[in-house]
């Protein structure tokens, strides 16, 4: 995914970008290959001064798959930034290194979960992508997962963004198996959301943990644009910027 560089969104910013931009409630920035990119610091407080129509700061957020997050959490934190979503498609250690082939991988993601809730960056949200044969038999450690960690663990069904991808309807593990194999594990209760939210939300029934489901088909529109490597606006009212990976600087 081709992405915009600091300067180029700081570019955007300085000339107001989209006319309702600056209207919009909440911006997320995408930094899913190793969290952020040089300067991204900077960007979230360059985002952090924009006003809503109201007068107030949107709410801003991240995307990444927290390789670095434990090193970083707390500047993002300082510099603006209000919640983190991390990229996870498991929660075993040994899968999680297969998957990534990186050593020690899951144990660095980790730290930065429990970084950002230490850093206030709250809710912190897990993003999981199950395919049949690849990772679902992590259903229920996830679920427990959002327990011990106390974060929110959201399944997205997975949808082949490429046309000439071979797959088969037999690999996606739909969101009512998530939702029957939770329930097997513990009692689950769904949860009131907005007309504008994407995702369909449950606690289990103590209390504690909750997941969020996300379906292909509201997923689709938003992956195609956000190909485009260019900043856009949702419409629940979010601006996603697609960015690569570095290190923040202050």
């Amino acid at each position: 995914m081709r992405g915009l560089c600091g300067t180029s969104v700081r570019r955007l910013l300085a000339d107001g970008a989209d006319p309702g931009w600056v209207g919009d409630h909440e911006d997320s920035i995408d930094g899913r290959r190793a969290v952020v990119a040089q300067g991204h610091c900077g960007i979230v407080r360059d985002l952090a001064k924009l006003r809503t129509l109201e007068g107030n700061k949107p709410e801003i957020a991240l995307t990444t798959n927290g390789q670095l997050l434990a090193e970083i959490a707390r500047p993002l934190k300082e510099a603006g930034l209000d919640r983190v979503t991390v990229s996870m498609d498991a929660v075993d250690p040994e899968r999680f290194a297969r998957i990534t082939r990186v050593p020690n991988g899951y144990e660095s993601v980790l730290a930065g979960v429990r970084a950002a809730r230490k850093a206030g960056l709250d809710p912190v949200k897990i993003n999981c992508v199950l395919l049949r044969g690849f990772n679902e038999d992590q259903v229920i450690p996830f679920g427990m997962f959002a327990r011990e960690e106390q974060v929110v663990v959201r399944f997205i069904e997975f949808m082949p963004l490429e046309e000439d991808r071979v797959w088969t309807p037999h690999i996606v593990v739909t969101l009512d198996e998530v939702v029957r194999r939770m329930s097997e594990y513990l009692p689950l209760e769904e949860i009131t959301h907005e007309r504008s939210e994407t995702a369909r939300r449950y606690r289990f029934r103590d209390g504690v943990g909750e997941i969020g489901l996300l379906r292909r088909c509201r997923i689709r529109s938003a992956a195609t644009v956000a190909g485009f490597g260019l900043p856009r606006t949702a419409s629940c009212g979010r601006v996603y910027f697609p960015c690569g990976t570095t290190t923040c600087t202050s």
